[in-house]
């Protein structure tokens, strides 16, 4: 039996797809892109400060600070010049022949005029001048009235040279929250302002944009510290699910349910298991996240609470536990600032000196 084709006349009469609607949430984040695209190329490249003028300004900070009556660092020997009012009315000068004394002794002197405006009667006679010993020391710039290791001391912070951060150092983070709570996009947010971060620092320039996003992520990566907690994180996430699937952690529920009678209840055995595993912030949010979320859930706990319980029995208490995956690494920090400031303190003296202080 011969088959009938369709009419062509039905063929174009049969019902096409409706094209696509444009969602609020599309055009709310079509709008944010734009946005940020805008807050980034808008204002143009970053201002950049040379080394030069990153000294000059530390130089004209210590200068203000000393006429402004701020007290010297040290002082070796008693009976030195003060900024008295009667040093405050003399002229500066320095033949130590630094390339910054000249700088100050320029500042010094155009404060001096000032004063002496405000003070005409008490700078109404000569005075001898006052010497300054100018120097650049461990990135301090540093100011002393008389001879080197001898005067009173007054040292600024030079700052640092090159693109002075603007309010465009806020952005990326801005873009991470955004996209987390207005799209319920965490990771999406978190690249993204990634992303955004390394066209701030590229200044908006493509190619320099990737660069800096490859050596920032070659630097992490070749990283043994990072790898070794890439490794560990790995490796518990891979423990934690091991014991979820042998039924480890519903064997802990059952013990648990015995005690636990009332959401107070499970709360408190949540704060108390996160005091248990104290060596480590990762290992503790995994497992005790894991292990009590079952049983806040069924005693009505919001998530919410379970994460601040959780987050507040992990870290602090990793970070002052005498022993923890957190003690190597910061006894070893702050052995390196006892060497630098050669404070003759042993790093984990000096750790468990600061122990009171983090209290909070």
């Amino acid at each position: 039996m011969p088959t009938r084709c369709p009419s062509p006349t039905r063929a174009l009469d049969a019902p096409s797809t409706p094209p696509a609607k444009v969602t609020r949430t599309q055009l709310a984040a079509a709008a944010t892109g734009l946005a940020v695209l805008a807050l980034v190329y808008a204002p143009g490249p970053r201002k950049d400060r040379s080394a030069e003028a990153a000294n000059q300004a530390a130089f004209a900070a210590v200068i203000d600070a000393m006429r402004a009556g701020k007290s010297p660092i040290k002082t070796a020997r008693s009976g030195l010049p003060s900024l008295s009012s009667k040093n405050l009315c003399r002229t500066a000068a320095s033949t130590f022949g630094v390339a910054h004394a000249a700088l100050a002794v320029r500042r010094w002197n155009a404060a001096l005029s000032a004063y002496k405006k405000q003070d005409a009667a008490g700078c109404a006679y000569d005075l001898e001048p006052i010497f300054l010993h100018v120097q650049i020391e461990a990135g301090n710039a540093t100011v002393r009235i008389g001879d080197a290791g001898i005067g009173p001391v007054w040292r600024a912070k030079i700052p640092q040279a090159g693109p002075i951060p603007d309010l465009r150092a806020l952005l990326p983070a801005l873009v991470a929250v955004l996209i987390a709570v207005g799209f319920r996009r965490v990771v999406t947010g978190l690249l993204l302002g990634i992303f955004v971060g390394a066209m701030v620092g590229a200044d908006g320039a493509p190619l320099a944009t990737l660069n800096l996003l490859g050596s920032a992520a070659y630097d992490s990566f070749s990283s043994k510290w990072n790898l070794w907690i890439l490794v560990f994180t790995f490796a518990l996430i891979a423990l934690v699910s091991v014991a979820e699937a042998s039924g480890g952690i519903a064997g802990i529920i059952q013990r648990l349910t015995r005690r636990v009678k009332t959401r107070r209840d499970a709360e408190t055995a949540t704060v108390l298991l996160g005091g248990m595993l104290f060596f480590d912030d990762y290992a503790n949010t995994m497992v005790v996240g894991s292990t009590m979320k079952p049983l806040t859930d069924r005693f009505d706990t919001s998530r919410a609470k379970l994460a601040y319980l959780v987050d507040s029995t992990a870290a602090p208490l990793a970070g002052i536990a005498l022993l923890s995956t957190w003690i190597g690494y910061e006894v070893g920090l702050l052995q390196d600032l006892s060497n630098s400031l050669q404070l003759g303190m042993d790093g984990y003296l000096l750790f468990l000196t600061a122990v009171p202080f983090r209290g909070y």
